[in-house]
């Protein structure tokens, strides 16, 4: 095991010059040092500030840290903060990353055997231990991880596989095919006997398709060959025989057939679910798709984008019904927790900014305004912008503010991209400030006063 407390090392190291500050009660009553102090920060509004600091190699000056402090409002939901290695982040919002005994699995550029690559890291945000998982080269950027501990890993143009429950998790692979590439959002279904890939050739004649992969033997099996590119490719993990994908359009044109759902019997040819263009011929910019653990639906954002309304967090069963779950015109990635009670969506740009949405009646929720039309539109290397996570009840569409973590300008795998752990007690993100994968501990009882509320 690699100690937690190595990559800690210059936040130890500050919390010798901190000044004393009280502690307050809704924190609890842990007994490790860093961790009041993690707490006693939160309080304080400077979570950001740490997280700046302890995740670069340079120090934030007195002035610096003070306007970052005031980026991080507190929220009650928070117990703790825990960050990744310095460059890790976890994998894509719509495929599993957590491995069987529930620690994360993030991914974090390395050499391999002098090749570019991936070291996949073990993390438990409960203890802090971090352990050195495999190594794979020419590995692309995310992963996928069956209930069973079986890894699939993209590759340009093939899958690998690793047994992450055998001794000697050696890599197998299982898919390699010159001028098919393979897209870097695969998905494993839930028993681990199926890689779903998304694969595109280029080079004439152009095709693009979607195909299952057998793992224990390799068979591939082509299931959707359509005329346009296949994306965000997965298995409802509910109902793993439905696949969910979407039509892939590059700006400056607009898909309004985006979200699409697969089954064998059911829908053979592919089942279109949201039509995106209203009555009055206005249109809904929707992606981000994510489907449902508890029925046969998936959760989406209608962008703020989207010159139809209301916009926002929606559910789409895979016969077509949708419904609105929260109006927000800033709804960015969004994920869902295994018993399907509460979402957790990012924002393009901050929560603070309250106005009537265009359907202000919505169970009396205010809504922020679209997104600043400055939002991720500075340049540099290692540019970012504010991206609010916000906690949203299924059942009722309210909101609460969980955390201020910053996306990258230059987009993967640096978008915040919030997923909640099978046993809903962590938030998992991404943060292009810190630079590194980064997890909340969720309030239990907060969260259920929320909910019951």
């Amino acid at each position: 095991m690699i100690g937690f407390d190595q990559d800690v090392t210059i936040l130890k190291q500050r919390t010798e010059l901190a000044a004393p500050i009280s502690v307050s009660p809704k924190w609890g009553h842990g007994d490790n040092a860093l961790e009041i102090w993690m707490r006693r920060l939160l309080d304080r509004r400077s979570t950001l500030a740490l997280l700046a600091a302890c995740g670069s190699h340079y120090a934030l000056s007195d002035a610096q840290a003070a306007v970052v402090a005031r980026d991080q409002p507190s929220s009650p939901f928070v117990r703790r903060v825990v960050r990744g290695p310095i460059n890790s982040y976890s994998t894509y919002p719509h495929a599993n990353g957590f491995l069987p005994d529930g620690r994360c699995l993030v991914a974090r550029p390395s050499t391999v055997r002098g090749r570019a690559g991936l070291d996949y890291l073990a993390i438990d945000f409960s203890s802090g231990d971090i352990e050195p998982i495999a190594s794979v080269a020419a590995a692309r950027t995310y992963f996928a991880v069956s209930e069973n501990g079986l890894l699939a890993i993209p590759k340009t143009f093939g899958v690998a596989l690793i047994d992450l429950e055998s001794p000697s998790r050696t890599e197998k692979q299982i898919l390699s095919e010159p001028g098919w590439t393979v897209a870097e959002d695969l998905d494993i279904s839930p028993d681990g006997s199926k890689i779903l890939v998304a694969r595109s050739h280029y080079a004439k004649p152009q095709g693009f398709e979607a195909s299952t992969i057998v793992t224990a033997g390799g068979k591939l099996d082509r299931i959707l060959h359509p005329s346009w590119q296949i994306d965000h490719a997965h298995f409802s993990p509910y109902a793993p025989s439905w696949i969910c994908y979407a039509q892939n359009v590059r700006p400056p044109q607009r898909s309004t057939h985006r979200m699409w759902v697969w089954n064998a019997r059911s829908a053979p040819n592919g089942r279109n679910i949201f039509d995106q263009v209203n009555d009055d011929g206005k249109t809904y910019v929707v992606s981000h798709e994510r489907a449902m653990f508890h029925k046969a639906a998936l959760l989406t954002i209608a962008h703020g984008s989207s010159a139809a309304t209301p916009r926002g967090l929606y559910e789409v069963g895979f016969d077509g019904q949708r419904r609105l779950i929260s109006e927000s015109n800033r709804d960015f990635h969004c994920n869902i927790s295994r018993d399907g009670r509460w979402a957790v969506v990012s924002l393009q740009g901050s929560a603070d900014e309250q106005v009537s949405g265009v359907s202000a009646a919505f169970r009396g929720i205010q809504t922020p305004a679209r997104p600043p039309s400055g939002w991720l539109k500075e340049t540099g290397a290692g540019a970012f912008d504010i991206s609010d996570i916000q906690l949203v009840d299924i059942h009722t569409g309210k909101r609460a503010f969980l955390f201020r973590a910053t996306n990258a300008v230059s987009g993967q795998p640096y978008e915040v991209q919030p997923a909640i752990s099978p046993d809903g007690k962590w938030v998992v993100f991404k943060d292009a400030r810190a630079r590194c994968a980064m997890a909340v501990e969720i309030d239990q009882g907060t969260l259920n006063r929320f909910l019951s509320a």
